[in-house]
């Protein structure tokens, strides 16, 4: 799997990377753009050629793979103090 993290302007190579046996994958709430018409644009010109758009969350439980793996409870903590608040209530209601 490659993974990039990009701004918008910089995404259209993106394109050439898409398909064959490469799986890449574009982070969208990565891009750091408030220009709607730019971002749309971007992610259908990706999304034709292949490439699979995915979140900054998306993106990170993917490459954790279990949760059981020594940085599972650190990457849980992440989420609960920086991208997904309630997070840290399911954690307390499962210990």
């Amino acid at each position: 799997m490659r993974v990039f993290h990009l701004p918008l302007t910089c995404r259209n190579p993106l394109a050439l990377a898409g398909g064959g046996s490469q799986n890449v994958h574009a982070i969208i709430d990565a891009s750091g753009t408030w220009n709607d018409a730019a971002q749309a644009t971007s992610i259908q010109r990706m999304a034709a050629a292949g490439i699979t758009m995915n979140s900054t969350v998306g993106i990170t439980a993917e490459l954790q793979r279990d949760w059981k793996n020594p940085t599972g409870a650190e990457l849980a903590g992440l989420y609960s103090d920086l991208a997904i608040p309630f997070y840290g209530t399911l954690i307390a209601l499962r210990s």
